[in-house]
């Protein structure tokens, strides 16, 4: 299970490091791994990152309202 979490963790960490806006900062797998001997961390500004996820669907329902 422990090995599962690391490659989960470690996927999960390149996605937000990935897609995260610029001014925030970057992450690693050890802060998203539960079995990770170190404290784990999660970044204040992850809302921030939520929030531009959701600004990206809200545009997207826009646009495809104004097509039917």
């Amino acid at each position: 299970m422990s090995a599962a979490w690391s490659r989960t963790a470690n996927l999960l960490s390149m996605l937000y490091n990935i897609n995260r806006p610029r001014n925030v900062s970057a992450i690693s797998p050890d802060q998203l791994n539960p079995f990770a001997k170190k404290k784990r961390i999660i970044a204040k500004a992850t809302d921030a990152l939520f929030d531009s996820f959701e600004d990206s669907f809200k545009d997207h329902r826009e646009k495809g309202k104004g097509d039917q």
